[in-house]
């Protein structure tokens, strides 16, 4: 006869079967991600105060919405990836190690990079520069990126993936060519306040948090108005169609989630978008059954 001791030790060893059986059934793998900036229930948000919490916060994505995105993930090609950091730090994703060119989530390494040498250097941000960064995120402007990334090259971008916790990043010598997993860009955004350091953090993250209204597809659309987000885009054709990709941070009571979306080979940019704002749905209990 078994004792209890060895009888518990083999129900938590069937428990962990199937869970990994679950990973592998669905491809989707999580992790623990440690947090240098822990949210609080009742803590202020960046000038946003959360209400009362009477009960304890249910876990943003669940593990049946992980398993929803990912099942319509799989419908959408076979490069489509996504990463989510959930409310309680762990993260979850599908195929989020794969590897693809960044295209305008770049801007987003470029934005910390040059905020925080302009803070390390105690170095003014002149008028012209601050409207280039503004033109930078909020309208996605390429010639204002161009002109930014050169104070900054490839070792500010790795100083952002070293300190942003990345494992994947690959510098390539310019903004939109750098290859990144979803995987990391979800740490980037999970992170996304301590990285910019604090003399020009509120900056960074105002601008983030306006990009123009014809760019707020994707997650902020399946977000809506119960979340404060703040994110970039990329798109732009590539060989195999249209490459879409998408990552945000997103806080709302008393909760931060981190998700990005990487998409290549779309059949086109609108069938992209709807391939992000699905994944987002999912994952934010946003969309309806299926």
């Amino acid at each position: 006869m078994r004792t209890r001791r060895t009888q518990a030790l083999a129900g938590l060893a069937a428990i962990a079967a199937l869970g990994t059986a679950a990973a592998l059934i669905w491809g989707v793998g999580s992790e623990h991600e440690l947090d240098p900036e822990p949210v609080r229930e009742h803590r202020a948000l960046d000038g946003w105060r959360a209400g009362p919490v009477t009960r304890p916060l249910e876990r943003v994505p669940g593990q049946e919405a992980i398993h929803r995105a990912a099942t319509f993930a799989r419908t959408r090609g076979d490069l489509v990836s996504f990463a989510a950091i959930d409310s309680t730090g762990r993260l979850h994703s599908a195929r989020g190690t794969i590897p693809y060119p960044s295209a305008s989530l770049g801007k987003a390494m470029v934005l910390v990079a040059y905020l925080r040498r302009l803070e390390a250097e105690g170095a003014p941000l002149t008028t012209e520069t601050r409207q280039e960064l503004t033109s930078m995120i909020t309208w996605s402007d390429n010639k204002a990126a161009d002109a930014i990334y050169p104070a900054i090259g490839d070792p500010g971008m790795v100083d952002v993936a070293r300190r942003a916790r990345m494992r994947s990043f690959e510098p390539t010598g310019y903004w939109s060519e750098e290859q990144v997993t979803a995987d990391d860009m979800a740490r980037l955004m999970w992170r996304l306040r301590h990285l910019l350091g604090q003399r020009y953090r509120e900056l960074g993250m105002r601008l983030l948090a306006h990009v123009v209204s014809a760019q707020r597809w994707g997650i902020p659309a399946a977000a809506g108005s119960s979340w404060r987000i703040w994110f970039k885009g990329g798109w732009r054709e590539s060989p195999g169609g249209q490459l879409v990709h998408q990552a945000a941070l997103l806080r709302g009571e008393g909760r931060r989630v981190a998700i990005a979306v990487l998409t290549d080979a779309q059949p086109s940019q609108a069938y992209g978008v709807d391939t992000i704002r699905g994944i987002a749905a999912r994952l934010l209990g946003t969309a309806g059954p299926g």
